[in-house]
């Protein structure tokens, strides 16, 4: 079993609507350790995380090891193979079953379905996410979803149109002092510090090519080497005191964090060449 924090940084407005900002307001997830290895869990449960304000803890675990899981009341909700999730309705274990999204690898597990568990401690921040993931807008979350620019999971729950464009809302004026405080130590923002960052970082223009560039800032917390050094308020855990920032912390808020992502938005994408073409 493999327990993640996954309460990335996301833009609320990413998805639209404000985050609740009471701190104190968690629950636990248990899932398919697939869905996991796919990186599809760090994409969504922060993305709801940050919606709500409801910090998520993700107990990775085989198909196999779900049930026992249900059946222990170990998590408030749980997202696993169709069948998996039937079982353990059947056995008494679960409600409010509801399917997810699908793959059309039958190795990655096919069809997966959302439940609430059974004696859970936050059956209402369960609930809360069962009813977000198989919302339009969490159908469309999963969609946008994308391994090397393929979609990987497809909505199960409702069918969805294609994404629209992201556009991200905020204070881009704001963002872009936060960016150079913030970024500007290790990252080239722009001209402004052309000169500056680390030369193995790369910078933030040629991080606006890469497909889904979105995510990727958005949850830049909880992606290496960012946890070891970034507090978001009301998000993260305390560093423990055994085991100090190595650096100066980089401390920031969910409306700051929207405000970044909001100024990169408008940053032009480096231009790398053409690809190589065989002859």
């Amino acid at each position: 079993m493999r327990i993640l924090v996954l309460a990335a940084g996301l833009a609320v407005s990413l998805l639209g609507g404000e985050a609740a900002r009471a701190q104190g307001k968690t629950m636990t997830l248990a899932a398919d350790a697939s869905l996991e290895a796919s990186g599809l869990l760090a994409y969504l449960v922060p993305r709801f995380a940050l919606k709500t304000g409801i910090r998520v803890t993700v107990v990775a675990e085989s198909p196999d090891g779900l049930p026992g899981l249900a059946a222990q009341a170990g998590a408030d909700a749980l997202v696993g193979p169709e069948t998996i999730a039937r079982a353990i309705v059947e056995a008494g274990h679960g409600r409010g079953r509801k399917p997810a999204f699908y793959t059309e690898d039958e190795a990655a597990g096919g069809s997966f379905a959302a439940l609430l568990v059974e004696g859970a401690a936050e059956p209402d921040h369960a609930a809360r996410f069962v009813k977000w993931l198989t919302s339009e807008v969490g159908q469309r979350t999963v969609a946008s979803f994308a391994a090397e620019g393929a979609p990987v999971y497809l909505p199960g729950a409702i069918k969805v149109a294609a994404p629209a464009p992201v556009e991200i809302e905020g204070d881009v004026d704001a963002g872009e002092i936060l960016a150079f405080q913030h970024c500007g130590r290790c990252h080239v923002i722009g001209e402004r510090n052309k000169f500056g960052g680390i030369g193995s970082t790369p910078s933030f223009p040629a991080l606006r090519t890469i497909e889904g560039w979105e995510g990727k800032f958005l949850a830049f917390y909880a992606l290496n080497p960012h946890p070891s050094f970034t507090q978001v308020e009301g998000i993260t855990e305390p560093f423990d005191p055994d085991r100090p920032p190595h650096i100066a912390p980089v401390e920031i808020t969910l409306d700051e964090m929207q405000a970044i992502a909001a100024f990169v938005s408008t940053i032009q994408p480096k231009d790398l060449g053409a690809p190589i073409q065989s002859r």
